[in-house]
Formats: C-alpha cells, sequence, structure tokens
C-alpha cells in the first residue's frame, strides 16, 4: 500500500503550515497551485492547526496523489439496503426461527 500523505502537524505552536513539513515528507507550498486565500495557517502544538488571522484560505500539499482509481479501500464488506413495505415489517415480537 502506498501512502500519499500522512501528518500528525506536530511542530512548534505558531509555525506556518507553509513552513511546515509533513511526516510523509511532503510540503505545503505558498504559491499559487497550492494555496488560494487571504487566510493565514499555523500549527498549534497539540498536532493541530487553526487560522490566525481572519479571511479565509485553501492549503493543498505537494504530496503525489494517484491518477487512477480506486478511491475506496477494496476490503471492505460490500453492503445492501433494500426497502420493504413496512407492513412486512416485524416489530415487538421476537420471532422464532428453526431450520
Amino acid at each position: 500500500m502506498t501512502v500519499y500523505y500522512y501528518d500528525l502537524f506536530t511542530g512548534t505552536a505558531g509555525t506556518l503550515l507553509t513552513s511546515h513539513t509533513a511526516d510523509s515528507g511532503a510540503t505545503w507550498p505558498n504559491d499559487a497551485d497550492h494555496y488560494y486565500g487571504t487566510g493565514i495557517v499555523t500549527l498549534d502544538g497539540l498536532g493541530g492547526v487553526y487560522q490566525s488571522n481572519t479571511g479565509s484560505s485553501i492549503n493543498l500539499s505537494s504530496a503525489a496523489m494517484p491518477s487512477t482509481g480506486p478511491f475506496f479501500p477494496q476490503k471492505l464488506p460490500q453492503t445492501t439496503r433494500t426497502c420493504v413495505p413496512s407492513s412486512s415489517v416485524i416489530s415487538g415480537i421476537s420471532p422464532v426461527f428453526t431450520s
């Protein structure tokens, strides 16, 4: 399995996100392809991030992303839901099933 991005956001409180390197080695570039807005995102020193000014921003990491799927883990159990009429639903009774 390939890990594309992993970041625990460890670091000194007040460190700019754009000056931080993720645990997987990816960075948070401060260029037009990776950053948009006027918000300044900083580390909180406890494994989180916060915006230290007014405004909004979008920060994208430099981590490589897969070009094709699958986009979801393939080992999830497959669940199928079926709608049934309310008249066929048993409520308040524990049916006994025998073989």
